[in-house]
């Protein structure tokens, strides 16, 4: 079954280079698939690891057939929307500096400085505090549960100021503003603990920005990255711990959810991520959050949860294409970026990921609005 698996994943890779998607918004689903189907395969079958190892044989093999469905699902979809793409490349808008309108810029203002300001009230509940405080990293935030209206805070905290940096680092606005809005923008992502959307981050930055090649820049943003991790990581060895927390951590919570199913237990979505937390690792106070397919499985049984995925998969994916037809700018396609990200790391968790979906795309519609309709090479 891993060949299998790993043949439905070369197709998914041959439809994603013909359909040129990963020029498009929906690139991040080549990274998505690998993480939560590919990675764990091989660390399960090939380096033979134990880590969050609480599932059967049948439920593993359950898992690689539900990998290789997505796999080709999400291949067919891709060819499907390949005609929605729009004749825009990256490089357009790349080589055509704008400057930010006045709207533009009082909205992104008012925006990172509401947000910056919510961090530095509650700075003391923030791991980064504890950090620098007493250089022990406590927990994330919303596993304690400790200030109001994080769940809302922290999609403009992960998801929006990030978008406003890509606006800001694409327009002619000083060198001096773009380093600003870059050191603030990594301040904000690692505030809260968070060391996977930093990560996402730094990809996107090699996909969008320096278009897959590998520069000095780039090791440099790696570098910090990694650094970060190590200070939030309570692991020595947080080499090995990042590498398996990014390929095999969120492919695991998706085999340990198909267990359940099979052993007939049933469990609400809205508790399911901290369930399964404690399942694995044995202890209370944590998320374990995967694919969304898992919790759907989880509360409606293989075929219906198989179903509803499917659907939102097809949602996802067309949005995407539309969005990028409509305005291909990299500060709309961070945020498309990062409901893939949340589709493949977060899953779906009831109201808060409902709230945090609301946010996202209340501002792709904002920021489409607002940005200036670029002219493709056909128009110019």
């Amino acid at each position: 079954m891993e060949l299998i698996l790993f043949l439905s994943y070369i197709i998914f890779i041959i439809s994603f280079y013909f359909s040129r998607t990963y020029k498009s918004f929906n690139a991040g689903l080549l990274i998505i698939l690998f993480i939560i189907f590919i990675g764990p395969v091989v660390y399960y079958s090939y380096l033979n690891g134990t880590s969050y190892k609480i599932f059967s044989n049948q439920a593993y093999n359950t898992f690689m057939k539900i990998g290789v469905f997505t796999n080709l699902y999400s291949a067919f979809l891709i060819l499907f929307t390949k005609n929605l793409n729009s004749s825009l490349k990256f490089n357009d808008y790349k080589d055509k500096r704008l400057r930010l309108t006045k709207l533009q810029v009082i909205i992104f203002t008012f925006i990172f400085m509401i947000t910056l300001a919510y961090i530095l009230y509650n700075i003391k509940y923030f791991p980064i505090y504890a950090i620098f405080e007493s250089g022990e990293f406590d927990q994330r935030i919303e596993q304690s549960g400790a200030i109001q209206g994080y769940h809302v805070m922290s999609t403009f905290m992960f998801f929006i100021i990030p978008s406003i940096f890509f606006y800001i680092n694409n327009s002619k606005a000083s060198k001096l503003i773009k380093l600003l809005s870059f050191v603030t923008t990594i301040f904000i992502l690692v505030s809260g603990g968070n060391k996977g959307i930093l990560l996402f981050f730094i990809l996107f930055i090699w996909i969008y920005l320096f278009k897959y090649k590998i520069n000095i820049r780039l090791v440099m943003y790696t570098i910090v990255s990694f650094i970060v991790f190590a200070l939030f990581s309570p692991s020595e060895d947080f080499i090995t711990s990042a590498l398996r927390r990014f390929f095999v951590t969120q492919g695991a919570g998706l085999i340990a959810r198909v267990e359940l199913v099979i052993s007939n237990i049933s469990i609400n979505v809205e508790n399911a991520n901290s369930i399964i937390f404690q399942l694995i690792y044995r202890t209370i106070g944590g998320a374990h959050p995967t694919f969304i397919i898992g919790n759907f499985i989880l509360q409606y049984g293989i075929f219906l949860g198989m179903l509803i995925s499917c659907i939102i998969i097809l949602i996802v994916i067309v949005s995407g294409a539309l969005l990028q037809y409509k305005n291909a700018v990299a500060g709309l396609a961070w945020l498309q970026f990062s409901i893939v990200y949340l589709m493949g790391m977060s899953g779906y968790a009831g109201v808060s990921t409902i709230y945090r979906l609301l946010i996202i795309y209340s501002m792709i519609v904002l920021f489409a609005f607002i940005t200036p309709k670029l002219k493709s090479r056909d128009e110019s």
